[in-house]
């Protein structure tokens, strides 16, 4: 297979093709030719065309091991230089995906004593990007005088080419004086270069503002500026899976690149921040999820675009940009929560919505969550403190976000559960635990802002009956599981116990069938009666639920505690008496299975043989 690069050189003042010139192909301020070669007259448009043809091991040795590669040609007519032109360069380009453009100045005078000697080059910023419009001129430099040789203007591309005659006796090759070459915006200086001593006769000179190192573009500029030409008019954020692998075989750049580029400008159309920031995040290795993203804190932003700019990932100008990128990101983060237009149209914003709370509350709810640091405590602690929220509006928050999580955050559900706390049916969400799963399925059938609550979207069945049937069996579920000690204490069997059970653990939200220490809790609690009697009696109650607490399974354990009590069984040495097989035999139809016993039996076993040994001790 050929392998060539194609170009053609055309004057930029006139655009007319430039024929018959000698074209070299040098390496970024390098002097050396490695290659030459002399425009030909094309056959299918107009001249000026050039081509250079390689071998394979030829291709090789220019790319030097890279993916891309800058390189300039050098344009000359006889013993005048024309001029000189960068390009970037990729295997791609020796397969004829591109013609290069290498405009000169061709309109010259030949001097009448001595040689003509031309500087090409360009000003730019640190990025590479083009400064225009400026001075350039030409000085000679002496011990202790300078003369003005000639002055130029950038281009649009900040280029500029200056022509000027060397003293008598120079060579050639390189004038017999010392020069120095500044770029001027008025009357301030943006670059200088020199004193060069014997200037070659085809000079090529970068000036970069402020005499700084050039960084180049940032890798995605120079993405961008590949992939922009082949988009064929469609937008970044619309790119298929196929488009992006025709751009990465056009461009030569990995798929993954162009897709991260893509995704980038989807954010920026999302979220109204620039794309080049998201492809910085992506750089410091964070996915381009817009969860994620959301969730970072602007310290953690700061470090990964600041690393990314010391990458020269991005352009550095974002540098300047951060706080309102990290602002941006913070209200971003906020209208994901809770929206400032429609609050209702998300998750948080629905559940909020659906309590009584005076409007505003609910974004402000999300901004002070956002903007806290400090464990979730001290954030309720520090809002009951707030005028603008207090006891109230805190305890209205928190039923609704208990309720959201019990029911799939199904709106009218929680709006429904909202009233009827506001009508004293409860006043905690723990007090859910009383209803049964036909209360909840009836639920699901009383109205809303006229309209029956039925259920969220997405729960099978196959027809309305079905589904609040299993939707409502499956929220009965779901606060027995989150909350077990009130939901035993509210479905104990009649006779099982004396006290008020229920009761008791709803006026304590602390205690815990499953962790408190019931003689130390008790001193301190709430709704203990005062007669010595009567408490002795919920001692002794709470001791008994509590045993048979800690052998049921997790999930179904306040029916399998039912059928415990019932058969007044209430303590882990009675399982164990039984012997596993009779216990299974007896215990395991009405437990709901033989796997359900067997559960049972190895928990009571455990805690009866612990505390045997215990006491042998």
């Amino acid at each position: 297979m050929a392998l060539s690069i194609y170009g053609q050189v055309t004057d930029i003042q006139t655009s007319d093709p430039v024929e018959d010139a000698t074209i070299t192909i040098v390496g970024p301020g390098s002097p050396e030719t490695l290659y030459v070669t002399t425009t030909s007259i094309g056959t299918a448009g107009p001249g000026g065309y050039f081509t250079f043809e390689f071998t394979f091991e030829q291709m090789l040795e220019l790319m030097g091991g890279s993916h891309h590669k800058t390189i300039t040609f050098k344009v000359y007519d006889g013993v005048v230089f024309l001029g000189a032109q960068d390009a970037v360069i990729s295997a791609l380009t020796f397969r004829g995906t591109e013609t290069i453009g290498v405009q000169v100045d061709a309109s010259y005078t030949p001097p009448q004593n001595g040689f003509l000697y031309t500087i090409a080059g360009q000003v730019v910023e640190a990025d590479g990007t083009p400064i225009t419009g400026i001075d350039v001129k030409v000085y000679q430099k002496k011990l202790a005088s300078e003369l003005l040789l000639e002055t130029e203007q950038t281009a649009s591309d900040g280029r500029f080419i200056i022509r000027y005659e060397g003293p008598p006796g120079s060579h050639p090759d390189q004038a017999s004086i010392d020069i120095i070459v500044r770029a001027y915006d008025g009357q301030d200086i943006v670059a200088s270069e020199g004193p060069i001593t014997n200037p070659r006769w085809d000079l090529t000179l970068l000036l970069v503002r402020d005499n700084e190192a050039l960084r180049g573009p940032p890798a995605v500029t120079t993405y961008m500026s590949a992939i922009d030409p082949h988009r064929d008019g469609i937008d970044y954020h619309n790119l298929t899976a196929d488009q992006v692998d025709y751009l990465s075989r056009k461009t030569g750049f990995d798929g993954t690149v162009i897709a991260i580029v893509a995704r980038a400008h989807q954010l920026e159309d999302a979220l109204g921040i620039d794309a080049e920031v998201f492809y910085g995040l992506a750089h410091a290795g964070f996915p381009l999820s817009t969860g994620v993203l959301l969730g970072l804190d602007a310290d953690t932003v700061d470090t990964a675009l600041t690393s990314a700019i010391a990458d020269n990932a991005i352009p550095a100008t974002i540098a300047q940009d951060i706080p309102t990128i990290t602002a941006a990101l913070a209200a971003a983060r906020l209208d994901r929560a809770v929206p400032q237009v429609n609050p209702h149209i998300t998750t948080l914003g629905s559940v909020l919505a659906a309590a009584s709370l005076a409007a505003g509350i609910p974004r402000s709810f999300a901004e002070a969550y956002i903007g806290h640091e400090g464990s979730v405590e001290v954030f309720w602690t520090d809002l009951r403190n707030d005028p603008n929220f207090g006891n109230t509006v805190v305890d209205t928050i928190q039923f609704a976000l208990q309720a959201g999580a019990i029911t799939a955050s199904h709106a009218p559900l929680v709006k429904l559960l909202d009233q009827k706390r506001g009508q004293a049916e409860f006043s905690r969400a723990a007090e859910l635990a009383q209803f049964t799963d036909q209360d909840w399925i009836d639920m699901l059938g009383e109205e809303v802002d006229n309209s029956p609550v039925s259920t969220p979207a997405g729960i099978p069945g196959a027809d309305e009956t079905a589904r609040r049937s299993n939707y409502g069996r499956a929220i009965s579920r779901m606060v027995e599981d989150l909350f077990p000690s009130a939901h035993l204490a509210y479905h104990l069997p009649e006779g099982a116990v004396t006290a008020d059970v229920a009761s008791f653990v709803i006026q304590n939200p602390g205690f815990s069938f499953e962790r408190t220490s019931i003689d130390s809790f008790l001193p301190s609690a709430a709704g203990v009666p005062v007669d010595p009697a009567e408490k002795e009696v919920l001692r002794q109650d709470l001791l008994k639920v509590q045993r048979v607490f800690r052998v049921a399974p997790r999930y179904g354990r306040s029916a399998a505690a039912g059928v415990l009590l019932d058969a007044d069984i209430s303590s882990a040495r009675q399982i164990q008496s039984f012997g596993a097989a009779a216990f299974r035999t007896t215990y395991g139809s009405a437990l709901g299975g033989d796997a359900i016993a067997d559960s049972v039996f190895a928990s009571a076993d455990a805690i009866a043989s612990t505390a045997l040994a215990a006491n042998g001790r």
